[in-house]
């Protein structure tokens, strides 16, 4: 063995090891924050998805306990209805709910859900035979469409 390899590596041989373990650190970073990404991606898809289906539920419970108290007469106009003493609309991908009094046009509504995350595309109250009534809602996010449909328990009247 010469003196020279007995005290440890070249300059040569520890550039090369190093320029190597650069390489595969930027690959498996890369690598890993791919994975990161689809997983962050799906996890807000899920979320989403979960909201929207809160939010069509704790509707339907809301027009049907609106029935509960006798208000199974609805006031119905395109992408709104107006129950009891509240009212649910959909402008602008969103729903919007009235604490109050107030009619369709009127300001003062609040939005149920976060603009930023899913777009509701379609709100329909649809009259059935025999005074039911079928609730449809759907949105979108991220390319995913979803629909949600809920028969009413009750009988309803819808009035223009």
């Amino acid at each position: 063995m010469t003196a020279s390899r007995a005290k440890g590596f070249s300059l040569l041989e520890l550039i090369l090891v190093l320029l190597i373990s650069a390489v595969l650190l930027v690959a498996w970073l890369g690598l890993l924050t791919g994975i990161w990404g689809q997983a962050n991606r799906q996890q807000q898809l899920h979320t989403q998805a979960q909201l929207f289906y809160q939010l069509a539920f704790w509707l339907a419970r809301d027009l049907e306990r609106s029935g509960e108290s006798g208000h199974w007469r609805w006031h119905w106009q395109e992408d709104c209805v107006l129950y009891a003493e509240h009212g649910v609309r959909l402008r602008q991908g969103t729903l919007q709910w009235r604490p109050q009094d107030r009619g369709c046009e009127d300001s003062g509504w609040i939005a149920l859900h976060d603009v930023n995350g899913f777009q509701l595309n379609q709100f329909v109250i649809q009259s059935l035979p025999q005074q039911q009534a079928m609730l449809r809602l759907s949105a979108t996010y991220g390319g995913r469409n979803w629909e949600w449909r809920y028969l009413l328990a009750a009988p309803v009247v819808l009035e223009p």
